[in-house]
């Protein structure tokens, strides 16, 4: 559409509307009494006067007022924004998260447990003890109340218990490092005799909560190693059991003689050897006396302390004065 057209239409508009505005502004002039009839240009002298200004045409093409005297008012273009000021940020420091210690749940568990034996309440101290730990020594909830009752009418009281530390120790076990005082009666004088007991109580994560592991097992591995046969004895590894204080190979033995075979427990004899990577840790020199035709499934060889892994090796009845080879020597690793 032509310029000028689209001029002259948007004037007619505007034309139109200060007409009706003055002609009601007339009106009531004229009710107040005044008299007084406002006067109006015509529309064609409007007309003239727009096609006579073309400022005036191109400001209300633009949709701006006429201004001046008798125009459209424009003192405040709505059109155009109001800059306003936008008030700075205030910095809130952010609260400071503590994450709980990792330990934290084991710690508690030992305290609860500790304080179900000094209270004598041996049902509860039994629902504190780990699953795993009963199945590995084929036991149940109620074997550990009996041997708890057992200990208490032999004298046993449990005193002064207090956390020294604690770690993890692997995925699902904590170590938790405990002193208590232990009574106990002296079968000999039936005397009471007080006991400072310093160990690594073990607990695992079990069932969604921490429980205590009975008699310090922390894990253990079965094995499958063949049987060997040396000097009418033969032995094959069953399993090896870590514990908090120790590591505990355990065998059965054959004794296919006619005679008792004697092993350890002398100065020149040893009962084993544990061998990790480079480090060789001498087991506790126990005496086994095996009678003539005889099998025994409970024969442990332990070694002492408190071990990051399972021993890659083992040498049993070995000599520490000669160059004889040991009887048995089992690759434990796999």
């Amino acid at each position: 559409m032509n310029t000028k057209v689209k001029v002259v239409l948007i004037s007619m508009i505007v034309i139109l509307g200060i007409a009706a505005c003055q002609t009601a502004s007339g009106a009531s002039q004229g009710n107040s009494g005044s008299g007084n009839t406002a006067q109006m240009p015509s529309r064609s002298g409007m007309q003239t006067q727009i096609a006579s200004n073309p400022a005036l045409a191109t400001r209300i093409a633009s949709g701006g007022g006429a201004g001046g005297p008798g125009g459209l008012a424009n003192a405040s273009d709505p059109a155009t924004p109001t800059s306003t000021t936008t008030p700075a940020p205030t910095s809130t420091p952010e609260p400071t998260a503590t994450s709980p210690s990792p330990t934290a749940g084991a710690v508690q568990a030992a305290q609860e447990y500790f304080a179900a034996l000094q209270s004598g309440d041996f049902s509860a101290a039994s629902k504190l003890v780990s699953s795993f730990s009963l199945l590995a020594d084929r036991l149940t909830a109620s074997d550990v109340v009996d041997a708890l009752t057992q200990q208490k009418s032999a004298g046993a009281a449990w005193s002064n218990f207090q956390v020294v530390g604690s770690q993890v120790f692997t995925d699902n076990t904590v170590l938790v490092h405990v002193t208590y005082q232990l009574s106990s009666v002296d079968a000999k004088t039936g005397k009471t005799v007080q006991s400072s007991v310093d160990e690594q109580w073990p607990f695992r994560y079990e069932n969604s909560r921490w429980l205590y592991n009975w008699t310090n097992i922390i894990d253990f591995e079965t094995l499958d190693s063949s049987a060997k046969l040396s000097n009418g004895l033969t032995i094959t590894p069953l399993q090896l059991t870590r514990y908090s204080d120790k590591i505990r190979l355990t065998v059965l033995a054959q004794n296919s003689t006619a005679q008792a075979i004697v092993i350890g427990g002398t100065t020149n004899q040893l009962l084993g050897a544990f061998h990790f990577g480079s480090q060789t840790v001498e087991a506790v020199n126990t005496r086994y006396i095996l009678d003539s035709y005889r099998s025994y499934t409970n024969i442990n060889i332990d070694a002492p302390g408190l071990f990051t892994s399972f021993p890659d090796a083992v040498e049993l009845v070995k000599y520490k004065s000669t160059t004889a080879a040991p009887w048995f020597t089992f690759a434990l690793a796999d």
